[in-house]
């Protein structure tokens, strides 16, 4: 125990390594929370496009427009029919109180039947 600087380079050299290795960590979280946020469109706009085959599916197959409207959510304005899609998430305030539902994606697909 006669070598007092070297414990001191050692214990400066370990905190290095765990805060080098705290930082890598992170970067690979946050990381994997952006990318499986970014793709939240595609799955929206796969559903949706399943959606509206299996619409004009059972359409082909003699089901009634109102029926199948009320089954995918179908509103009509005018001539054309709206099918609205998203992917919600609760946004919660600072102190807790009324957490509302905002959509990160939204797709409003217009047809004519």
């Amino acid at each position: 125990m006669k070598n007092k600087k070297g414990d001191i380079a050692i214990t400066i050299l370990v905190i290095g390594v765990f805060a080098i290795c705290s930082l890598a960590l992170l970067t690979f979280y946050i990381s994997d929370y952006k990318i499986s946020n970014s793709f939240v469109g595609l799955d929206v706009m796969q559903n949706l496009n399943a959606d509206v085959d299996l619409y004009r599916y059972y359409l082909d197959q003699g089901m009634s427009e109102e029926e199948l409207d009320k089954e995918f959510g179908i509103t009509t304005e005018g001539e054309y029919k709206h099918i609205f899609r998203g992917k919600p998430v609760k946004k919660f305030n600072l102190f807790g109180k009324n957490s509302e539902e905002i959509f990160i994606f939204s797709v409003d697909y217009k047809f004519s039947p």
